[in-house]
């Protein structure tokens, strides 16, 4: 914990790599998966200047990504801890992310306002090969019926095995599958 009362700032490389759900009745995916109940997330994609008014720390490490336009700011409760997230554009399945635990109640305010775009789901954590998770992420409200499933890997060319279970791979169509694709065009408004 820093001085001024925060968990510090998460700085790293994410390398995601993103699947749709082949059967949309993914209840077998959830037996042995932890948190049996899901974990509840709400994702909210408010603009630069809100997004600031949360960000505790300096934006010195991050100056770079303010000015890029496909930069992401996200504002995120997941469970009782609320979190802002800053991810750079998107290189293959990697992107650079700066994250830092905030205020729920400031972030809790900011999503209840309904002024900005937003997504809801359900997570759920089942384990892989290697120490790794399967993050399966089960949407709802304008997005509900969709099943996106994820995993972080630890470099790019990690040879990860593909379960049957899973369908397509959406993890270079972030300007339809992103979380922020959806919040902006959910399932919903689709043809």
């Amino acid at each position: 914990m820093t001085d001024d009362g925060h968990q510090g700032v998460y700085m790293g490389v994410e390398i995601e790599r993103r699947f749709l759900i082949q059967n949309k009745s993914p209840a077998h995916l959830y037996v042995g998966a932890t948190g049996a109940g899901g974990i509840d997330i709400v994702q909210c994609y408010p603009p630069l200047d809100i997004w600031l008014n949360i960000w505790p720390s300096g934006i010195d490490e991050i100056d770079a990504l303010l000015h890029d336009s496909k930069t992401t700011f996200r504002l995120r409760i997941k469970g009782n801890q609320a979190y802002a997230t800053v991810k750079g554009a998107a290189d293959g399945a990697t992107r650079i992310e700066f994250e830092e635990e905030v205020d729920y109640n400031e972030v809790s305010l900011i999503i209840n306002s309904n002024k900005y775009p937003f997504v809801v789901k359900k997570r759920y954590v089942l384990p892989a090969e290697g120490g790794l998770n399967w993050e399966i992420d089960c949407f709802e409200g304008d997005n509900s019926g969709l099943i996106i499933v994820e995993i972080e890997i630890p470099t790019p060319d990690y040879p990860l095995m593909i379960p049957t279970w899973l369908g397509k791979e959406v993890t270079e169509d972030g300007e339809n599958w992103s979380n922020y694709a959806l919040a902006l065009n959910p399932l919903s408004n689709r043809t």
